[in-house]
């Protein structure tokens, strides 16, 4: 090899080493939220939790609204990010800023209730209050927030208590032999699945899971659609998860117990409607 054709091909590959490093953009593909982040809030602890559409970092920036966000909390990597919120006092307003090791996704506040939580609450965060848009200028989307006023945080407070009672809301369901795939299998999946949600019978185990797919939308809960149209649903809050044909029939509804176990499932990462 010439000693010109070796120094052109050195320098080639600097400059590949060159664009690698100012255009992160060109070798990763960009990350995005999927449904809405939830606060979930138990008896002695505060958890956030939210869902990307492909492997990504996490990590959390939060504080006081009066002072600048300075406490952050890293995750592990994944589709489903979760991070437990230490040290938050009832009737502060905190600001959040959730989002992988590299990139914000989306900044929230909330404010706690006051009281005791006698049982576990999951509430999508965007109830307690609304995502903020972001500004607009000639067009493109700025990295400003717009801040509510202490106005709309007061009615975001009294939402705090209409959300949790839509969350815990029960439809009424249609009978088993409506609402699953295959209604001579439903006794088997009852009783293979049926403790996991302290259902007494096949009946009320079918209709929780007809719920499940109903809430789906509004819940924000993971979705996948493969290409015979099934959906598997699943929400990593509760650790539910369920599979429904085309039709909306239940194929079985259970609680994996196994990290990653959506991840793994056919199909593409879709949005429902409600």
């Amino acid at each position: 090899m010439t000693p010109t054709l070796f120094g052109f091909l050195r320098l080639f590959a600097q400059l590949g080493i060159l664009v690698f490093a100012l255009c992160p953009s060109l070798t990763a593909d960009e990350v995005h939220l999927l449904g809405t982040p939830r606060l979930e809030m138990g008896t002695n602890q505060i958890v956030i939790r939210w869902s990307t559409d492909q492997q990504a970092g996490t990590s959390v920036l939060f504080g006081p609204v009066t002072e600048r966000p300075t406490r952050r909390i890293k995750g592990k990597v994944g589709t489903s990010h979760a991070v437990e919120l230490p040290g938050l006092e009832p009737g502060i307003r905190y600001r959040v800023i959730l989002g992988t090791a590299r990139n914000p996704l989306q900044t929230n506040e909330f404010v706690l209730p006051s009281g005791t939580v006698s049982s576990p609450t999951v509430v999508p965060l965007a109830v307690i209050i609304p995502i903020h848009p972001a500004a607009t200028t000639t067009g493109t989307t700025s990295n400003t927030i717009a801040w509510h006023s202490d106005s709309k945080v007061q009615l975001a407070k009294s939402e705090l208590d209409s959300a949790t009672a839509s969350v815990v809301a029960q439809p009424n369901a249609p009978p088993a032999r409506e609402t699953w795939s295959h209604p001579d299998t439903v006794q088997d999946h009852f009783r293979r699945h049926g403790a996991d949600f302290h259902a007494r019978d096949t009946e009320e185990y079918a209709a929780k899971a007809w719920r499940f797919r109903q809430q789906a939308a509004a819940s924000g809960f993971l979705v996948k659609k493969d290409k015979k149209g099934v959906l598997r649903i699943y929400d990593p809050a509760s650790d539910t998860f369920g599979a429904y044909n085309p039709d909306g029939a239940t194929r079985t509804f259970f609680k994996p117990g196994k990290k990653g176990y959506f991840d793994h499932q056919p199909g593409k990462l879709v949005k429902l409607h409600e």
